[in-house]
């Protein structure tokens, strides 16, 4: 899953920001300063607990983020360059510039996950994510961090962990989650994750790669972090997220979007046009409003005062992570042997399937005027001899009554009908008789329909 290329002038202020670490940034704050000097943006966010279950903030803080004040009562100002050099304090447990980095941790309680397990079940999906960030701050707590009096009273309070105890140590992880957030990044990320049809872009001839591309160019375009290509002609069903293969109202794909940080923007733009006005409000109010964007967790067991407490926690949290836990293990459609069916069992063509016929009875065939009428019936397919069973390429079948002799075979008489999903049985009346038949039709996988036409949806 690639990113999207940031802008150039995004990322300008960002290093100006982060490399600047002299000491002319900083001061100690007398108690008047540090009374009257707003905190820096988003100075409360680390610290708070956090579920990788569902990969959610918990709105609980386990650390004190509130004090401001060093023991001989002062505290730490800085000069915010992104905020005209203006004295901002932060919190006593501690503030630090550090090198960026990122920690991913997939949640099977997230809404990335729930969408992404709803395609799944409706269809043969792939996944692309598209994302752009910009950091501002970073800070991170103390290595030994005063505890907020409310986590502190809740953990004293913890007894011995055993199957009698367990819900009391449940209601911890409820509260303030599985971790806590010791290192954050802030800024704004906007991320987009969609899921794209496997099988009806392969009807409509593009790969899954392709059309990641594309998404990628319509994004790119829309928000005019590139400007023209020549390649919109030949991404316009992707852009357009129309099918034209096997015309399927829902399109090629879905997508859900997370914006994080800042304010004036939901993430939603048109692909086949400049939309870029609402990305643009938001990036600049990104200094004003950041968010984390990027987190380091610790498990929040390592925080508890007391050996029991410890241990009880760790094993707490063992057993509510296993008890949410998904399986890694995934089936793979079989299809070989299928003509018109690719590698991951995507239909190439519509109108396709398998189609078996079965000659049920015959009667009153006469061909010779001498003896008895040797005779056979063939099932013709454009210039194939169809025995019983076959994949077939047309929306007729042809059945011909022949008898066959020694120089030259007779021909009875023919019929045509046309193919319908489905058993269907008929007569093919010749001279003076007749034979019943009796076919059965099954479209290719994905595909549905009288003729297979459709394009259906399969997990």
């Amino acid at each position: 899953m690639l990113g999207l290329s940031k802008q150039a002038s995004l990322y300008l202020s960002l290093l100006l920001f982060l490399s600047l670490q002299s000491s002319v940034l900083t001061l100690t704050g007398t108690a008047s300063q540090c009374q009257s000097a707003p905190f820096v943006p988003g100075y409360n966010l680390a610290g708070e607990g956090f579920n990788i279950v569902t990969l959610r903030r918990q709105g609980a803080y386990v650390i004190d983020m509130r004090t401001h004040l060093n023991p001989s009562g002062t505290c730490t100002l800085y000069h915010n360059p992104l905020q005209g050099n203006a004295l901002q304090k932060v919190i006593s447990v501690g503030l630090n510039k550090d090198k960026l980095g990122s920690l991913n941790v997939g949640g099977t309680g997230s809404d990335a996950y729930s969408f992404a397990s709803t395609r799944s079940r409706e269809d043969q999906h792939i996944f692309s994510l598209h994302y752009m960030y910009c950091t501002h701050y970073s800070y991170r707590v103390s290595n030994r961090p005063t505890l907020s009096s409310e986590f502190r009273g809740d953990l004293d309070q913890l007894p011995p962990y055993s199957a009698s105890t367990k819900a009391d140590y449940r209601r911890i992880i409820e509260t303030y989650g599985t971790h806590y957030i010791n290192k954050v990044w802030l800024g704004g990320r906007y991320r987009r994750l969609s899921a794209i049809r496997t099988c009806l872009s392969k009807l409509n001839g593009l790969s899954t790669y392709q059309a990641h591309d594309c998404l990628s160019l319509g994004i790119k375009l829309s928000l005019k972090i590139i400007q023209g290509s020549s390649e919109t002609h030949t991404c316009s069903k992707i852009l357009e997220n129309m099918d034209t293969a096997a015309s399927y109202s829902a399109g090629l794909h879905q997508h859900v979007t997370e914006v994080t940080g800042g304010n004036g923007w939901l993430g939603e733009f048109s692909l086949s046009g400049i939309d870029a006005s609402g990305y643009e409000t938001w990036l600049r109010s990104l200094k004003d409003h950041p968010d984390v964007i990027h987190y380091s967790l610790r498990p929040l067991y390592e925080l508890a005062l007391s050996w029991s407490t410890m241990i009880g926690l760790y094993l707490a949290t063992h057993d509510y992570l296993k008890e949410h836990g998904v399986s890694s293990g995934t089936s793979n459609p079989r299809c070989s042997g299928r003509p018109n069916l690719d590698y991951n069992c995507c239909p190439i063509e519509t109108r396709r399937g398998n189609l078996r016929v079965t000659i049920v009875r015959a009667w009153g065939l006469k061909g010779d005027p001498v003896g008895k009428t040797e005779a056979y019936v063939c099932v013709c397919w454009y210039h194939f001899i169809i025995v019983i069973i076959i994949s077939f390429a047309s929306l007729l079948v042809l059945i011909e009554v022949w008898d066959e002799d020694v120089f030259r075979d007779d021909r009875l008489g023919s019929c045509v009908r046309n193919l319908r999903q489905g058993s269907h049985t008929f007569i093919c009346s010749v001279q003076r008789g007749g034979i019943e038949i009796r076919y059965s039709l099954t479209c290719d996988r994905h595909l549905t329909g009288n003729q297979c036409q459709d394009y259906r949806p399969v997990p």
